[in-house]
């Protein structure tokens, strides 16, 4: 949850909380693609025309959107650490000068 008083507070942390949805939305399509993918499979083998190469082809894309998703959601993850890691720092600085 992104609370509005930090973010008024650190506005340099703004470009780390935008990184992080940029990485989760690239990361849902993702999980789109893919099943996608598997329901036009599943189409094809219900329908009795599958083929080695649908078979292929399709396991193809849910391999590259798999790793494609494991990848924007580590980049989210750091994202989201660059941001806390901010807040954190300047949070204590702001403690330390009262």
């Amino acid at each position: 949850m992104i609370k509005t008083r930090l973010i008024k507070l650190l506005s340099h942390a703004k470009k780390y909380i935008a990184f992080q949805v940029i990485w989760k939305w690239l990361s849902l399509l993702c999980q789109v693609v893919m099943i996608y993918a598997a329901s036009i499979l599943l189409e094809t083998a219900l329908s009795g025309t599958l083929t080695k190469n649908r078979m292929s082809s399709c396991g193809i894309l849910v391999l590259v959107a798999v790793l494609f998703r494991f990848f924007c959601d580590r980049q989210a993850s750091y994202a989201s650490y660059e941001a806390s890691v901010d807040v954190k720092r300047i949070i204590r600085q702001m403690r330390i000068k009262q």
